[in-house]
């Protein structure tokens, strides 16, 4: 596949100013080179947030404040896209992309605004490298996940921290997550498996854990069989017991003549228990009534007895006003009084004076009038006639209820004596309903083990598509086919160690790409093999670094069926930092380098430039290094993009002049 850097393009915040674009040649060696702290590093970064990152490792200040957007073109086989996206702002990456594709790209001036998402992003470039939608299973964590564009960008990019280094190889590969994940899938990206294998094995995992379950299922089945048919011919005697067929002899161990009686059993018409369900129901409804009509006396009962109690109140209150008055009468007799006043003396009671000669009768008077209403307060207490008539009448109904409650007693324990034959034939049916529904639930598990019974086929059926799956995978040996690949990566990193500043002694025994290990082994003198973190020196750390680097892009132009989905490009940042800067002389106008590792830089620039054009220009690199043109001028395909000293940076300095004046 054909996926080479065209631009890269930075918009300025200043709108008066052009946007920066920085231009490469396809299939060529590009160098930018320059001078610390000119932009060099940011270019990774860059690149990175534009494919989708997730994170924001672009510089911040000078990079981030005087930017507005960051933009790609790539050139793919037919036509280009531009991919862009917005500064971050703070620690938070932006979701605002900018995406096109045209036949030829035209660089906007400036954004207007966004019209696609990060994962919308990363799905258009899955789509534009033509990887399939492969999964591990369906309830994948993010480490099964599938393999996605953003996996292929850490086989493209050596950052100045990986370039060099003895323990990682791919960037970003020191997190586990993205190291485990390059693991699991680089044989499916070496094309060592493909999609159908994937597929074919996920499957066998889903339908062996399957079969194990039916087959737990069956093996528990089979033991508890012989207690299924002892429940069948229990469940056979108790009907016979129970009148629902004839009496039946049975051998106790043929299954096929029990489960056979068995299903005759089941097939019996059961018209005739019907009638008993109906009788049934007609006295539950004469018993529903006799309830009614019993609830309405005890409800009649209920109120009466209420009334009676209140009337006993009335009555007692009555009765206890009506003492006090007699008792209180009885106690001051003041008739009496005054009829003795008036027989005792012939004098005025009051003044004592013999002057009221009538004072004698007025006072019998008023003792007269006094008895009259002693007398009538006497009567007061004597309970009223309609109390006592009100008390007759609910007493009278209380009788004539009980009487009918009685009555209704009589009535139900005939009913209850009528029905007592039909309740003991509807608990017998009820038991043959049991009976029936277990006779039925056995024989179906029984038939389930079977040669012809549900787990018995789908067991049979299962065992079927392991084995058409096993074959698959056996014929499709992905192990075998998986060494060849990887030995011929081998032999492509040899061919480029051997013009590499490297031991003598690794240019002659291919090293060993390890996909477990996700490192290089190497074999001592002895034959043994040694990872790449055993084997001092930076150089040799470098050098095998880049043949790895080389080997891959060279292996994945030339894969066929499937065709590689791995971006063709892989950029550099700062491969000599081994080397430079070391002098023999040094000023600050006229540095003086070590002739030994200026050869040495020079390889590493003949070599990239060697497998880019043994691949007649089909992959493309970029390197970003101090080293300048006196190095690596006079070699074939190297092309030197940008110079980045003497007030030249990534950033222009008329951005950062108006950004600080306003």
């Amino acid at each position: 596949m054909n996926f080479q850097v065209k631009n890269i393009v930075i918009w300025p915040k200043n709108e008066t100013f052009a946007p920066r674009i920085i231009k490469f040649e396809l299939g060529k060696v590009n160098v930018i080179t320059g001078k610390s702290r000119t932009g060099k590093t940011a270019i990774i970064p860059i690149v990175d947030y534009c494919l989708g990152s997730s994170k924001c490792l672009i510089p911040i200040e000078v990079i981030r404040d005087n930017a507005s957007w960051y933009g790609l073109v790539i050139s793919l086989d037919e036509d280009e896209l531009l991919i862009a996206r917005k500064v971050p702002v703070g620690d938070k990456a932006s979701n605002d992309f900018y995406y096109d594709r045209q036949q030829e790209i035209e660089i906007p001036h400036k954004i207007e605004e966004k019209n696609q998402s990060l994962e919308s992003v990363k799905t258009i470039l899955n789509g534009v490298c033509g990887l399939p939608y492969v999964e591990s299973d369906e309830n994948t964590s993010k480490l099964e996940s599938r393999l996605s564009f953003r996996d292929l960008t850490r086989l493209i990019l050596q950052s100045q921290d990986v370039v060099a280094n003895q323990a990682i190889l791919f960037y970003k590969s020191h997190k586990t997550e993205y190291r485990e994940r390059l693991k699991k899938w680089f044989s499916f990206i070496l094309g060592a498996e493909n999609f159908e294998l994937i597929e074919k094995r996920k499957r066998l995992k889903e339908l062996q854990l399957i079969f194990v379950q039916k087959q737990r299922e069956y093996e528990r089945t089979k033991k508890v069989s012989n207690i299924w048919l002892n429940n069948i011919l229990i469940d056979v005697q108790k009907l016979v017991h129970l009148g629902f067929v004839d009496g039946i002899e049975t051998k106790e161990n043929d299954q096929d003549e029990l489960v056979s009686i068995a299903k005759k059993i089941i097939a019996t018409p059961k018209s005739y228990l019907v009638s008993v369900k109906k009788a049934n129901d007609s006295f539950d409804a004469d018993f529903k009534a006799f309830d009614l009509k019993e609830q309405e006396i005890d409800d009649e009962v209920a109120r009466i007895s209420k009334r009676l109690r209140n009337l006993a109140k009335v009555e007692k209150a009555l009765q206890t006003v009506g003492n006090g008055t007699k008792r209180k009468i009885e106690r001051l007799k003041i008739s009496t009084w005054f009829e003795n006043i008036a027989k005792e003396s012939s004098k005025c009671p009051f003044c004592g004076g013999i002057e009221h000669p009538a004072a004698s009768s007025e006072f019998e008077k008023i003792s007269i009038a006094l008895k009259k209403y002693e007398n009538l307060a006497s009567s007061s207490f004597e309970m009223p006639a309609a109390v006592s008539r009100e008390k007759q009448n609910l007493q009278k109904r209380l009788e004539e209820l009980d009487s009918e409650r009685k009555l209704m007693e009589q009535r139900r324990n005939a009913l209850f004596s009528e029905n007592e034959s039909a309740k003991q034939e509807s608990s017998r049916q009820e038991e043959i309903y049991r009976s029936l529904g277990k006779l039925e639930k056995t024989v179906e598990l029984i038939e389930s083990l079977s040669d012809e019974g549900t787990l018995s086929e789908e067991l049979v059926e299962l065992q079927k598509r392991i084995d058409e799956c096993e074959k698959y995978i056996t014929e499709h040996d992905s192990k075998t086919l998986l060494e060849h690949r990887l030995a011929e990566i081998s032999q492509l990193m040899l061919n480029r160690l051997k013009t590499l500043d490297v031991d003598p002694k690794y240019q002659n025994i291919p090293p060993e790409f390890s996909i477990s290990e996700l490192s290089i082994k190497v074999q001592d003198d002895l034959g043994y093999d040694h990872l790449l973190s055993e084997i001092g020196s930076a150089s040799n750390w470098l050098s095998f670094h880049l043949a790895l680097i080389c080997a891959l892009q060279e292996f994945f132009a030339q894969m066929r069926n499937p065709a590689s989905f791995t971006p063709s490009f892989a950029i550099f940042d700062q491969p000599s930092q081994v080397y430079f800067p070391r002098t023999v002389k040094s000023s600050d106008d006229d540095p003086q380098y070590d002739p030994d590792e200026i050869n040495s830089v020079k390889k590493i620039f003949q070599t990239l430039s060697n497998s880019v054009t043994a691949l007649n220009g089909k992959w493309q690199v970029i390197v970003l290094d101090h080293a300048g043109s006196d190095i690596y001028g006079s070699i074939e395909n190297v092309y030197e993009v940008e110079e980045w000293r003497n007030g030249n940076y990534l950033i222009p300095m008329e951005w950062i002049s108006a950004n600080n004046n306003g």
